[in-house]
């Protein structure tokens, strides 16, 4: 008989860690990994308006007012997607299509990679703010 309750304190004992780990892990998950991935996001974010923006042309002015005409919503949004789908090396590559004018890649790009859901929101949000 003692042999039968330590085998169910083992197995009450080994579910107590498994469920301590899993809840381990939504925390890490929600408390460190979330919040570092936003940050990530909006540093790509500022890094990518910074290289769009790095010298004086008209291009790069129109592209700072743009960015800095965005509501923090409308930030939020596109971090989001930036977040999603941007890594330094496709922002990059990105960069160089638009300012080689190759607006049929970047289009390639977002039909390739972007949801429609989220092909109209960055619509909506160019279309608010191309009033401006």
């Amino acid at each position: 008989m003692k042999h039968g309750v330590r085998k169910k304190h083992r197995l009450r004992t080994a579910l107590i860690i498994v469920l301590i780990l899993v809840i381990c892990g939504f925390a890490a998950k929600y408390f460190i990994y979330d919040p570092a991935m936003e940050k990530a996001a909006e540093t790509t974010y500022e890094k990518v308006i910074e290289s769009a923006t790095s010298d004086n042309s008209a291009e790069s002015r129109k592209i700072k007012e743009a960015a800095d005409s965005l509501s923090d919503s409308d930030k939020a949004a596109v971090s989001k997607i930036v977040k999603k789908h941007i890594t330094a090396s496709t922002a990059a590559k990105l960069l160089k299509y638009y300012k080689d004018g190759d607006y049929d890649k970047l289009k390639e790009f977002a039909q390739e990679n972007l949801s429609d859901e989220e092909m109209a929101q960055l619509y909506e949000i160019y279309q608010k703010n191309s009033s401006n």
